[in-house]
């Protein structure tokens, strides 16, 4: 029979958990791989997208590092739309 030396029995649990630590950054990957994705496109986390969704506002929680508040209200402003399309004439 095999017998570990008791001061590896002790260390046997620290050893699996950094182990099986690495693995939890492999599967973390993807997801900050697509909230670096979502950032770079609308400037906002999917945090932030989440609490404005359920909010019904506009948050971003980078303004409460310039003294702001994180949650706006959302702009209804009717747009202007205006035709520059070229027509020709006959």
């Amino acid at each position: 029979m095999f017998k570990l030396h008791s001061s590896l029995k002790a260390c046997l649990p620290l050893l699996a958990f950094l182990l099986l630590n690495g693995c939890a950054l492999i599967l973390e990957y993807p997801l900050t791989s697509a909230g670096l994705g979502i950032w770079g496109a609308t400037g906002k986390s999917p945090s932030d997208h989440a609490i404005s969704y359920v909010s019904d506002q506009d948050c971003e929680t980078l303004r409460l590092l310039n003294s702001q508040e994180m949650c706006k209200p959302i702009s209804t402003k009717s747009v202007e739309v205006v035709d520059k399309s070229t027509r020709f004439k006959d």
